[in-house]
């Protein structure tokens, strides 16, 4: 497991010289959101070597995907700006100093019927909670943000796009 560490900061270091360097275009990774909370080093994945390695680090602050109690927060996927905001805002404050950062934070949110994976729980899921993610984002202090729909499905969340 410790392995996957080396070879994922290789590849973000690779990626950097071999498309950014080269071509001179922006570049982004996703990240789990949990690594902004700590390294998940079961996956390989954390932040330290992507924030110094592309231009945007977008973690996956997904509200479903966190376990209850999170924040304090008994039913996360219930309250969307409140773990997008702290998420982020927690997490971010870790790098926003960090001598080598070159990433700006542009996280995907959620826009699925989720309510937890859990236990996985479904729920209906609308524009408002959408936009209180946006909301939360900007608060944040992100420069963007990126939804997410397995299905590709966005028509019910349009209103929180005007």
């Amino acid at each position: 497991m410790e392995q996957r560490t080396p070879i994922i900061r290789n590849f973000c270091q690779y990626l950097k010289r071999e498309v950014r360097e080269k071509t001179g275009k922006p570049i982004s990774v996703d990240f789990f959101g949990v690594t902004f909370l700590r390294s998940e080093s079961g996956v390989g994945q954390q932040v330290e070597n992507a924030i110094e390695n592309f231009d945007y680090v977008m973690p996956m602050v997904y509200p479903s995907h966190w376990a209850a109690g999170t924040f304090g927060i008994k039913d996360p996927g219930k309250s969307p700006y409140e773990i997008v905001f702290k998420s982020l805002t927690i997490g971010w404050k870790k790098f926003v100093d960090y001598p080598k950062r070159t990433a700006q934070l542009r996280p995907w949110l959620q826009a699925f019927g989720v309510g937890s994976i859990y236990p996985l729980q479904t729920m209906v899921y609308t524009a408002k909670d959408v936009e209180e993610q946006i909301r939360a984002c900007y608060d944040a202090g992100c420069v963007g943000w990126v939804l997410w729909n397995p299905s590709s499905s966005y028509e019910k969340y349009e209103q929180a796009l005007k």
